[in-house]
């Protein structure tokens, strides 16, 4: 019943929320002056920056405090205790009203910087082109009014990024347009307010601008962190010294939660120190990274606004000291701008130096996205240090043989330094880990299944490495699944082929004679690619086959849940692999704990959906989440404690990730465990069996001191709980669970 005791607290605070925004909605209106009173002192912006922050953050949980206090309210009722539900209720209208004044002034603001004037073009009765520029704005196609065009500009040289125009309209017809492009406008940044992403942009766009103004206060504090408050860890400084010896190149590999980000800001910070003309250009793989590298320029080193632009999602900002792009628009705009900072210097004389700076680096390696690079080699050094540019790839989970094979080392620079989970571990900066494998056990009717499929995938096998040994075609038997799949990608329109084929045989001759005929036309017609491709296909089926029926075991779905219910009270992250079995689990849990307790969140969901289950679990009213694969990388979830893998692949990179979701240390948190469902003996391998195995070693190989050894090996535990060990009854469960809710 502690519950009861939360409602008045939150109304609380809802009247201070209100109270907040009714204050500075006169100053914002009026751009920091009121009544003939300027507003813009540094004690008083700073005041600013941290009460609207509070209000930012308050407007994205407002949907679920919203509901939870309505449910607190039930409760309330339910046990005839009185309450003042009026009082809520006109909280609840007055600082929703709040909102809408608050985001009229910021949208009309927003709207000033992103929407350019109209502009009409033609002859004196007929118009050729009537319309306006944007930027900043998605373009939702079905708020475009009919009649009405959409154009991509190709580097307008006011950065706008869509046209929205009429053509042929008459004249005397003006006027209408311009009210129905006002129309359209207005819709497309009223539906900015309903996603969180677009939403937190019209704030953040006005925010950025009061920060700017408390940072011209301290110039001297452009291009630097503040290190007094919040210094580097050694790993950052040691990472710093083996990227100067290694002349200002290299990718460095950092277990999650680390600081990769302050490590590249801080180089950012000494090399302007050295070098004052730099031009730096950061590549990200989505969104979210990108406003996380602004926020974290502007906040963090203090760079004013003016001087970064955003290549990518609704922005072409172009000509700045730092520029981050989104890889998938980064192919044409990254390689124009490396060569256009050459040509800048030779027109004004200059010398700016690039430096590049590419996140989440595993992204680049595909054949596709390595073309972003292919022009920087034509950057001459400099003079004076020999050094044609700055370079900076970081991830958390290399390809196993990035050293050996990886492409983008040949621009950025080899693994340089490499800073593991285990010696994170050893230096606190993440919490402590459990590993745990859970045994599962096969019906009889699917211990016969197995062993058939088990059979026939032998056989699959056996035709396969005959035929590619038949080609003369080099591969090892432990790799075999690999080259299976990579063969599968690659002769895909030969497979598509032969299925159209067999198509036309059989609507040709029928049920009884096609299969006849189309082996002889097969027969004919196959050559090398064909029967390396068949041969593929009936391998990959039947792994498939096997594979599912390994992951939709009943006992191990039994076992899932089970190890969900004993941590309904912790933060757990249950992870599938397909979306259609991650649901049917999520169906199951909700039903048992309520929909608002258990939360489902994949890619076919809406985002806003996705968005009030990440506010939802901030709030902590939503303790599980269930998703299939993991969250979108930059997506920023609240600290969870408890990961349960229910089907997962054999990938280091996939488990690595999901590790990395509940390891980030938090205030108060002790512990995390992750739990991976898998049987040996069916030939599943434990969670990370050769990652754990590397990262021993490594403990073993370390020149630390004993007592910081010993000190790992304590924040490392490694269980096993076996098929017949009852879940509810575990002793290595209970001492778990008392680990991380200490």
């Amino acid at each position: 019943m502690s519950d009861l005791n939360r409602i008045e607290p939150i109304i609380e605070e809802i009247q201070k929320q209100r109270e907040g925004i009714e204050y500075w909605i006169p100053i914002i209106e009026d751009d920091f002056e009121f009544q003939g009173q300027r507003f813009d002192d540094i004690d008083t912006l700073k005041d600013f920056k941290d009460t609207f922050s509070g209000i930012m953050e308050y407007r994205e949980q407002w949907e679920n405090i919203y509901t939870q206090t309505k449910s607190l309210i039930k409760i309330y009722k339910d046990n005839n205790i009185k309450i003042d539900i009026e009082k809520f209720e006109k909280e609840v209208v007055d600082l929703e009203e709040a909102y809408a004044k608050l985001e009229n002034i910021l949208l009309k603001k927003y709207r000033e910087e992103n929407v350019s004037d109209f502009s009409i073009s033609g002859t004196k009765r007929v118009a050729r082109k009537i319309g306006l520029k944007i930027k900043g704005i998605p373009i939702n196609s079905n708020s475009i009014a009919e009649g009405f065009m959409v154009e991509e500009l190709e580097d307008d040289v006011d950065e706008y990024v869509f046209g929205i125009y009429k053509e042929n309209a008459l004249l005397n017809n003006v006027d209408r347009i311009y009210e129905e492009l006002e129309g359209i406008v207005d819709t497309l940044l009223r539906e900015m307010l309903l996603i969180k992403e677009y939403r937190k942009e019209v704030y953040n766009a006005y925010l950025y601008k009061q920060i700017d103004k408390i940072n011209a206060y301290a110039p001297e504090m452009e291009y630097k962190l503040d290190l007094e408050d919040e210094p580097l860890y050694q790993w950052q400084n040691e990472a710093y010294q083996k990227w100067t010896e290694n002349r200002y190149k290299g990718t460095f590999e950092v277990a999650t939660g680390c600081g990769k980000t302050k490590f590249a800001l801080y180089s950012i910070h000494r090399i302007k120190e050295q070098y004052k003309d730099i031009k730096v250009k950061i590549i990200v793989p989505t969104k979210a990274l990108m406003d996380n590298w602004y926020d974290s320029l502007v906040q963090k080193l203090h760079i004013p606004t003016k001087y970064i632009g955003r290549r990518g999602n609704n922005r072409n900002e172009k000509k700045r000291e730092i520029t981050i792009y989104i890889d998938k628009t980064a192919q044409g705009k990254f390689s124009a701008d490396f060569i256009g900072t050459i040509t800048d210097n030779m027109v004004g004389n200059t010398n700016f130096l690039n430096f590049i700076v590419a996140d989440e680096c595993h992204h680049y390696e595909s054949p596709q996205n390595i073309k972003i690079f292919d022009k920087i080699d034509y950057m001459p050094k400099d003079q004076q240090t020999g050094i044609n540019y700055f370079s900076i790839a970081l991830s958390a989970t290399l390809p196993s043989d990035y050293s050996k094979n990886g492409k983008l080392k040949k621009y950025l620079g080899d693994i340089i330094y490499t800073y593991s989970f285990i010696k994170a571990l050893g230096d606190g900066i993440i919490s402590p880990i459990n590993i745990v494998d859970v045994s599962y056990q096969l019906s009889i009717e699917e211990q016969k299944r197995f062993h058939m499929y088990k059979k026939e995938l032998a056989d699959a096998e056996k035709e396969l490495t005959e035929t590619l040994s038949k080609y003369n075609i080099n591969f090892s038997q432990e790799g075999i699944s690999s080259l299976a799949y990579y063969y599968l990608k690659e002769f895909e329109d030969i497979l598509n082929y032969i299925s159209e084929k067999k198509v036309e045989f059989e609507q040709q001759y029928g049920d009884k004679d096609w299969k006849i005929y189309f082996d002889e036309w097969l027969y004919e017609f196959a050559g090398r690619n064909e029967e390396i491709a068949l041969s593929v296909k009936n391998y990959i089926g039947k792994f498939e086959r096997l594979k599912r029926l390994l992951l939709n075991a009943e006992d191990r779905k039994k076992r899932c849940i089970e190890l969900v219910k004993r941590h309904i009270d912790d933060k757990v992250i249950l992870f599938g692999e397909y979306i259609k079995d991650i649901e049917e689990i999520y169906l199951e849990l909700a039903s048992e704990f309520g929909s608002e307790k258990i939360k489902l969140y994949h890619s076919q969901l809406d985002k806003a959906i996705k968005e009030k289950t990440i506010q939802s679990l901030k709030l902590d009213t939503t303790k599980v989440i269930c998703v299939p694969t993991a969250f979108d990388e930059g997506v920023d979830i609240p600290d969870m404690s408890v990961g349960v893998i229910y089907q997962g692949k054999r990938s280091k990179r996939q488990q690595v990730q999901r590790l990395g979701r509940i390891m980030r240390k938090t205030k108060g948190k002790k512990s995390a465990v992750m739990y991976n469902l898998s049987n040996q003996s069916f030939g599943e391998p434990k969670f990370l069996d050769r990652f754990i195995e590397e990262q021993l070693h490594l403990l073993e190989t370390m020149n630390d001191a004993e007592e910081k050894v010993e000190k790992i090996r304590k924040q490392l535990s490694i269980e096993f709980i076996n098929y017949d060990e009852e879940i509810e009854n575990s002793n290595i469960i209970n001492k778990l669970i008392k680990k991380i809710r200490i």
